[in-house]
Order: C-alpha cells, then structure tokens, then sequence
C-alpha cells in the first residue's frame, strides 16, 4: 500500500508555518530546529520566529516573502539582531524547542520537553495538556484545515479541541501509541499523518489506520480502546447505614481472600510500569491484599489499576492534589474503575489541616490554611464521585477539623452521599505499644474518630487506615522507650494479627468496620518507615515475619 508515499517518506520535516526545513539543511551556526516567519502586515518586515536545540527561542526581522534558509539566515543574522526568549529572561517553558507553530490567530506554539508552550500577546504560558502526560515532552505540532492544532509525543498524541480543551490519547489504553511521533504534518487532502519510529499514523477525521514503516500493511484502531464486555461493576446502591448498619458494611467490595493486610503504596505519584509492578510484587509477597496509591492523573490511574486487580490487591486511589487546588478528573477515574470492575475507593484529599499539605511547590508564597478553601473544593468534589458511582473516601488526622467537616456537610446538604461515604484514618502508633489507649495517638485511635463521625453523622464509617504504624527510632512519649527493630517487628504483627484473631491489642473485638490497615510505607529511597529500599536499609526482621505469616481469610461478626 503506497497511499502515503510523497508525504510521508523522505526526510524528516521541521514544520512552522509556511516554512519547511529539511533536518540535513538545520544550521549549525543557530542550531535551528524549527523556523517560521510571521508577516507584519503594513510593514517591510515581518517576524522570524526560530527554534533551538538548546538556545530557547529567537524572534528576528526578517523579508517575509524570503524564505529561512540556513545560508540566508548565517548571512543576514546575528544572534543581537534577534530577541531572544529563554528560561532565564522569561516564561519559556523549556530551552530546547523541538518544534514551534504559527497559529492561525498569530500565536506562537512551541512543543519541547517541558510540554506546550504558547506566545501570545507578549507574553509566554504553558499550555497542560493534562497533568502528567507531557513529562516527556511534545515532539512535534501542526495545525489542521479546520484550524484545530495537533500534538505528537512519546508515547502519546493530542488534539486541541474548540473550547481550548485536549484530547489526549495515550499509549496507556492503545499500544500503538507506543512510539515517539516526531513529525505531525497534514496532507493534501486534510487528513492527519503521525510519524514515529515504529510507525505512521494516519487519521482522516473518522477512520485511525496505523501503518507498518515500508508502509506495505496497516491496521485500524481505535485511540481509547472499548471497555471490556461482560464486566460485572461494583456495587452502586448501599443500604442506609443508620438502620441497618451490618447490610450497609456487607456491600463493600473486598478482595478474595481478604485478610485487612495492606501497605501504603510508594510516595511517588508518577511511575513507570517496571518501578510499580517491582513494588506490587513486594505487596503480594507479604500477602497484602489492600493498598493506597497517590496518583499523579487519570493516565496513571489507567496505568496501574490492571496491575493491582492482576495481583489481586484492592486500591484506594488518592490523586496527588492539596487541600487548596481542585482536581480535573474525578468522573472520568471512577467511570474507567467501574466500566473495568475495579472498585472505585477514591480518596478526596489528604490530611488538610497539616501545614505541609498548604505548601505550594515552585512559588515564593504559599497559600494560607484555610479550612473554607478546603470545603469549597471538597464537597463539589464529594458530589462529583458519588454522582459517577464512586466510593467517597475523605481523610482527617485532626478531630477538630473532623468535627468541623462533618457538621459542615450536614448543613450543606451533603446526606445524600453518606451511603457511599467511608474514612481513611492515619493511626500512627508513635513509640506507644499496640494496645495504647488513653488517647489517640497510637494505632487504636482510628476508634476515637469512628465515635466522632457517629456523634455527628449518625453512624461509624467503614474504615480503611490508610498509613499508620511505627518509624524505628522514634520517641515522641518519654514514658515509652524508642522504637526499636524488634518492636517495629512485633508491633506491625500484632496488628496484623487482629484480622486473623478477631481481636484488638487492649483485648476489644475488632469492629467489622475496618477494613485494613496499611503501614507507611512499603517503599521510600529516604524516609526510615520504607520497608524496602530506605537508606537505613530494609526493615528485614519485619518482613521476614510477616512472609512467615499463615495465610487466613478474615471473619466477620456475620460469618
């Protein structure tokens, strides 16, 4: 099948505008990787805008009816002819330009490693195609007939729709997206060409066809693959919990063979398959069945959700996103979870009332604390995932601020969602023993925000302890001694074991409530609590007993 020769094989092209430079014809002088000239309408000369492979952007007078060459351009310019937009004098997004665009409108897009950028009106913006996607950069731009702008990159492909928004497909859901799509052109008839290294993509506005590189073969897909048919969703419709409290807890999806054993996954909340499927393998080694997972996006989510349900593990999914910002994709994560049978435990941020959550990277002033901001963006995120069929999960470690929120939801007329609402306490032990219990700051204080949330709710909530546990070394009670090895060992056991026993470390039933409760953490390079990987080295007495473990299958009252 030739149908593509002539505007797809030869050279590669470096696009802008009306302008083509061949990659051989680049100039070594400017390291131009891509050049378009702008005309200026009532004057002499126009704008050459040239992008460089490490010197940012260049904006030169310029004939606007001579063409760029890289001969015209060592004879006619100088790099103090031109202004020059980088990192350092400006909002340029990156100082290596792999291809730059003169919209239609008479903005200036450029696509780097950063991601998108756009220059307009005298100033640079980067441009998110969705958090997350462009960590690898875009590679290459083109604009179609009908004005709409396409972006190629590794590993996935982009439209810009008419309202400013993207569609962003990604190798995650197709693997044909697998490739480094370094050119973007529009041939004569319209129809956009995808190059990369495996393969051309060719899309002529209704039909996706991928075709082999001599171009002899091609196969037709699609960019976001169909959910998979004869797929059983998680439960949608709960019982009310304040009258009939044991019908309500049995709704909730459990793993096979659930023993409550769970991790808190990895702190970064961007991985690689091979980094998280190393980790998962960790989980299913100390018999986990449980895990909570920070995500950067809903592109990640779709990355890692197979691997978890491969293993068998259930996920609370936590998006890494502070009290004070508002997170895009809620609908769009519980819809994939539900359509691929995945329970859609979704956590709604984390720990709002510790400074720390406030800190906003790369800016000079943080936000102030501010629990009306944290309300503002909870409870229309609340609704949103109780409206697409997600589970409600919501995180405190203080109980005023637990209080404060619950009555708060009252007033505002957040009932509705309380039968898909469940809690994410961070019991840390502290140096205190397992059995603990003056006050909340050991392992059983989840209990002490159960009873705040049946004081002000009507009902203790299902609970999943999403971190908590012991850091060897720590001593914050005088009247205990410092965490030792051992007793980092003995104490995480002794948790365990409640879901085999049935019964807590003061001697108290464990209540049906909880479902799990996760360590911090199974893995971190720096912080002592990793089980693995830390630099004061692996917690090996601990996870030696617990692989030693008898497998078991939790009871509850009802069984």
């Amino acid at each position: 099948d030739d149908e593509l020769a002539g505007y797809v094989l030869g050279p590669p092209l470096v696009q802008d505008g009306p302008v083509l430079l061949s990659a051989e014809e680049r100039s070594p002088l400017h390291n131009v990787t891509a050049a378009a000239v702008q005309p200026m309408p009532g004057q002499a000369l126009g704008t050459l805008w040239l992008g460089t492979a490490f010197a940012g952007v260049f904006a030169c007078p310029w004939p606007p009816d001579l063409a760029p060459t890289p001969a015209e351009i060592a004879t006619r310019l100088t790099p103090s002819d031109c202004a020059v937009h980088t990192t350092f004098t400006g909002d340029l997004l990156d100082n290596s330009i792999h291809d730059l665009l003169l919209d239609n409108d008479g903005s200036l897009w450029t696509a780097s490693p950063g991601g998108i950028a756009r220059y307009q009106a005298g100033m640079w913006q980067a441009v998110p195609l969705a958090a997350g996607v462009t960590v690898r950069g875009a590679l290459a731009l083109a604009q179609a007939n009908d004005g709409s702008l396409w972006v190629g990159g590794d590993g996935y492909i982009a439209q810009r729709q008419p309202d400013g928004g993207w569609a962003v497909h990604t190798a995650v859901d197709q693997p044909l997206l697998d490739d480094a799509f370094q050119e973007v052109a529009i041939n004569e008839w319209g129809e956009v060409l995808f190059r990369g290294a495996r393969r051309t993509l060719r899309f002529d506005g209704a039909i996706w066809r991928a075709y082999a590189p001599d171009n002899s073969s091609y196969v037709e897909f699609r960019p976001d693959p169909r959910p998979p048919a004869g797929v059983t969703p998680p439960p949608l419709d709960f019982p009310d919990p304040r009258t009939v409290y044991t019908a309500w807890l049995q709704q909730w999806p459990r793993p096979a063979a659930d023993n409550g054993r769970c991790f808190h996954f990895v702190q970064a909340s961007w991985l690689d398959v091979d980094d998280a499927q190393r980790h998962i393998d960790r989980l299913v080694d100390l018999g986990a069945r449980w895990t909570v997972v920070p995500y950067a996006n809903h592109f990640q989510l779709r990355r890692l959700a197979p691997l978890f349900a491969d293993a068998g593990i259930t996920v609370v999914w936590r998006p890494f996103v502070r009290p004070y910002e508002q997170y895009d994709w809620w609908e769009e994560d519980v819809t994939y979870l539900r359509e691929h049978g995945y329970p859609p435990y979704m956590q709604l941020y984390n720990e709002p009332s510790l400074a720390q959550e406030w800190d906003a990277p790369h800016t000079d002033d943080d936000p102030p604390m501010d629990q009306a901001t944290y309300w503002a963006n909870l409870l229309p995120a609340m609704q949103t995932v109780y409206d697409a069929g997600g589970y409600v999960g919501l995180q405190f470690i203080s109980p005023e601020w637990t209080r404060a929120t619950l009555k708060h939801l009252v007033a505002n007329g957040m009932e509705p969602t309380f039968d898909r609402l469940f809690f994410v306490p961070h019991p840390y032990g502290l140096n205190h023993p397992p059995g603990y219990a003056e006050d909340e700051s050991a392992v059983l204080g989840f209990r002490h925000f159960g009873d705040i949330f049946a004081q002000e709710i009507g009902f203790p909530p299902m609970m999943i302890a999403g971190e908590g546990g012991w850091r060897p070394g720590e001593q914050q009670d005088d009247r205990y001694p410092p965490v030792s090895q051992e007793d980092h060992r003995d104490f995480h056991v002794a948790v365990f074991e409640w879901f085999r026993t049935g019964t807590l470390s003061d001697g108290a039933p464990l209540p049906d409530a909880l479902f799990a409760f996760c360590p911090w953490l199974i893995a971190d390079p720096v912080d002592s609590a990793g089980w693995y990987d830390s630099r004061s080295g692996d917690r090996t007495l601990a996870i030696e007993a617990v692989l030693e473990l008898p497998p078991f299958t939790r009871r509850f009252s009802w069984e």
